[in-house]
């Protein structure tokens, strides 16, 4: 029909679609961390760099289509004639075209890094069942040809959209989710037991049994020495006992109305006031209390009376607590002990300016604290002639 020259071709695209597809194979060389928790499971994270093998590079056209159209310019018979947008003309490969496909042609060796994170159940003692996600990232770039036309009408070819200079850096990046068995073909070996070593074993007994002499020695010196303290408090008790009977003796004597003047008077003839104060035993008290001994009131009643018969003379009640308390505890209550007997003799008729009081908390201890017995002996009053 025309004879003349193309003078232009161009191809108009409409809502074309293209889907790329690639298969890759991976051989990746890193790093892999296992944390167990719970009894079997695990969690792995493992980051790699990998070297990839590409194969089986496709391009289809999923959508749309383009036409290819020519302008021509002619001169018939000397006038020009003009004709554009020529189409649908198959002897010129004018015509509209769709559902491309064929194989690619990029670069099929390629570098990239990935990582991974994933769950394990431990199935076996060496083999896992893992499900996570993954992702990689190609580094090379996969652009191979430098074709100027995604369709080159004087071929008929379509060349597909990754292989013209409309793309440049193809760099695929993938990710996904995976599942899978691992298998670990070393196992930590079970460290065996050193051989026992009887002679070894022996010395360790002999040096046991040797302290357990040594101790036994050291309890049977402390139960002895324990035994003579408990003879000696024994002894001393029963001293306190016969001076307690005494006293009694000489307040039932005291007591008795015709036998008051003529026992003071043989009182006082036959003991001075010191005699008669320091005759008194120590007066007891309860631990932490005020109050405790049985012969209080005999006990008060004999000094009493030495201080009527001796009103120039005067007294000191010394307040003496165990070592079981704090420093500032047993100071109070050593001076409350002293001031409550204080009180007892004022109500007895002795003037409060003759007594004077004094908290020794255990600062003097009568016997040392050493047991519960001498502990009971140093919570007392000793009350003293001036």
């Amino acid at each position: 029909m025309l004879t003349n020259k193309t003078r232009d071709y161009h191809t108009e695209y409409s809502g074309l679609k293209e889907k790329q597809t690639e298969n890759l194979m991976n051989l990746p060389a890193g790093f892999y961390f296992r944390t167990p928790f719970g009894n079997d499971w695990k969690f792995n994270f493992g980051i790699s760099a990998a070297y990839s093998f590409a194969f089986a590079q496709k391009f289809k056209t999923t959508k749309g289509s383009f036409q290819t159209k020519a302008d021509y310019a002619s001169i018939e018979n000397g006038i020009p004639v003009n004709l554009n947008d020529v189409e649908n003309l198959p002897k010129h490969n004018l015509t509209e075209y769709k559902d491309f496909k064929g194989d690619g042609d990029l670069k099929q060796h390629l570098f990239n890094l990935g990582a991974e994170t994933s769950f394990g159940y431990s199935l076996t003692k060496n083999l896992d069942l893992n499900f996570g996600i993954y992702f990689n990232y190609v580094f090379s770039d996969q652009n191979n040809i430098d074709n100027e036309l995604l369709y080159d009408h004087k071929l008929s070819v379509y060349n597909g959209t990754t292989q013209t200079k409309i793309s440049d850096n193809i760099h695929p990046l993938m990710f996904g989710a995976m599942i899978g068995l691992s298998y670990r073909f070393n196992h930590k070996k079970e460290q065996k037991p050193a051989p026992y070593n009887c002679e070894k074993e022996i010395n360790q007994l002999k040096n046991y049994l040797d302290e357990l002499k040594r101790d036994n020695d050291k309890l049977r010196n402390d139960r002895d020495s324990l035994k003579n303290d408990r003879d000696s408090l024994k002894n001393k008790n029963g001293d306190l006992e016969e001076k307690n009977k005494e006293l009694e003796d000489k307040l039932n004597k005291i007591s008795t109305p015709s036998n008051t003047d003529n026992n003071s008077n043989s009182q006082s003839s036959s003991s001075s006031f010191e005699e008669q104060i320091n005759a008194n035993d120590p007066i007891y008290f309860d631990l932490n209390a005020v109050t405790g001994d049985p012969q209080l009131q005999s006990k008060l009643n004999s000094i009493a009376l030495a201080m009527k018969e001796n009103p120039e003379r005067n007294i000191l009640i010394e307040g003496h607590t165990c070592d079981l308390g704090s420093p500032i505890y047993n100071k109070q209550l050593s001076l409350r002990r002293a001031e409550v007997l204080k009180q007892e003799l004022i109500k007895r008729g002795i003037a409060s300016s003759r007594i004077r009081t004094i908290g020794m908390a255990n600062e003097k201890p009568i016997v040392p604290n050493s047991n519960k017995e001498n502990r009971k002996l140093n919570r007392c009053a000793i009350i003293k002639a001036e």
